[in-house]
C-alpha cells in the first residue's frame, strides 16, 4: 500500500514539476518577445535656423503653441492626429525668408533674399519630397519650389522657377515623373508648365533659375 502511494506522489510531482518547467519557458519566451527592442528611428539633429538663406523655423508658433491652437481650434483633426509618428505636419520653409532670384534690377537674375515670399500650392513626388510652391507679394523675386524630405519633413533646398506668377495649381505626374505647374504667360493666358524630377533633385541656386517646359492650348 505504502508503494502504490509513493508511486502515486511520485507520479503527481512529476506531473507538477513539468507543468512549473513549461510556464518557466513560456514565461520565459513572453518576457523576451515583450522586451526586445524594437527598431528606432535615428534621431535626426535639429537643422539650423537657416539652410542656403532659407529659414527653416516657424515663423508664428512653437511646435508646443502650434499643437496648442490646433487643440482649441480643430479637436476633430487634433484627436485623429498621430504625434508619435514623425513628421505628424511640416513646418513652412521660407516664411521668414528666403533664397531666390532677384527678378527687378538692381541685380537682376541674380541670386538674393526674399522677405515676402507667400505659399501657394503643395504636392508630393513619390512619397520622398514634400513640394511648396511661393510667390513673392511685391513681384521683385522670381516664384518658388520649396523641396522637403517627405518622411523627415527637413528643409532640403529652394529652387527658383522663371516666373513670377502664383504658381499655386502644381500637382506631380507619377507615370512620367513630372511636376506640373499652373501659370500665365507674357500675354496673360492660362498655361502649364512643367518640370521632371530629375531636374529637381539636380538643380542648384547659386547656378541658375530652373526653365519649365510650357504646354498650352
Amino acid at each position: 500500500m505504502r508503494r502504490k502511494l509513493t508511486s502515486k506522489k511520485v507520479s503527481r510531482w512529476l506531473i507538477v514539476g513539468i507543468i512549473l518547467i513549461l510556464c518557466g519557458i513560456v514565461a520565459t519566451v513572453w518576457s523576451t518577445q515583450n522586451t526586445r527592442k524594437k527598431p528606432s528611428q535615428p534621431k535626426l539633429k535639429p537643422q539650423p535656423a537657416l539652410v542656403d538663406n532659407t529659414s527653416t523655423r516657424p515663423a508664428s508658433y512653437t511646435t508646443k503653441e502650434f499643437k496648442s491652437l490646433l487643440f482649441q481650434n480643430y479637436p476633430d483633426i487634433y484627436k485623429n492626429l498621430n504625434f508619435k509618428q514623425k513628421p505628424t505636419f511640416y513646418v513652412i520653409p521660407g516664411l521668414i525668408q528666403s533664397a531666390a532670384i532677384k527678378y527687378t534690377p538692381p541685380g537682376q537674375g541674380k541670386p538674393g533674399i526674399a522677405y515676402d515670399m507667400d505659399p501657394q500650392g503643395l504636392a508630393i513626388i513619390d512619397h520622398k519630397y514634400l513640394i511648396i510652391s511661393a510667390y513673392s507679394k511685391s513681384k521683385t523675386f522670381d516664384s518658388v519650389l520649396w523641396v522637403l524630405d517627405f518622411k523627415t519633413g527637413r528643409f532640403v533646398k529652394t529652387i527658383a522657377l522663371n516666373n513670377i506668377d502664383h504658381v499655386g495649381g502644381i500637382t506631380y505626374d507619377e507615370d512620367h515623373k513630372r511636376l506640373w505647374v499652373a501659370t500665365i504667360n507674357q500675354e496673360q493666358r492660362a498655361q502649364v508648365q512643367s518640370v521632371t524630377l530629375k531636374e529637381i533633385e539636380k538643380y542648384n541656386l547659386a547656378d541658375c533659375k530652373i526653365k519649365l517646359n510650357t504646354f498650352e492650348k
